[in-house]
């Protein structure tokens, strides 16, 4: 299938589980409906307002940004960690991914130590502290 219909084919799993409700009767590989209404709690506001809450003050916990915008504790957790992208590092709320600002001064720090170890290697390793 890979071969005629590309990277758009299904997986094989996926026609298995479809093998399989052809045989238990269905006709159809469509979900079938279920009770209930979307999901509200990941909508832009309630995102928006986290992020705001998050970079206000770092320390915050997700269960008071979960009280602040109404929305239950996991919830709040989905959105701080995968909709924002967020990791909690030493009881503070950062990032998981650098900024474009962070990835060029990277880039100019690496380039400025590079230049000193071609201008004097000797001098350059030479000023390296190391312990056992």
């Amino acid at each position: 299938m890979t071969a005629v219909l590309g990277q758009h084919s299904v997986s094989y799993s996926t026609v298995k589980k479809w093998i399989a409700h052809f045989k238990c009767g269905k006709s159809s590989t469509d979900d079938e409906p279920r009770s209930g209404g979307p999901s509200t709690s990941m909508s832009d506001d309630n995102i928006t307002t986290a992020e705001a809450i998050v970079q206000s003050d770092r320390r915050v916990t997700v269960r008071y940004v979960a009280k602040t915008i109404g929305v239950s504790y996991g919830s709040a957790e989905t959105i701080l960690t995968d909709a924002l992208r967020m990791n909690k590092v030493s009881a503070r709320w950062v990032p998981r991914m650098l900024t474009p600002e962070q990835k060029q001064n990277r880039v100019h720090v690496s380039e400025e130590v590079l230049e000193r170890y071609r201008h004097d290697p000797a001098k350059f390793i030479s000023q390296f502290v190391t312990r056992d």
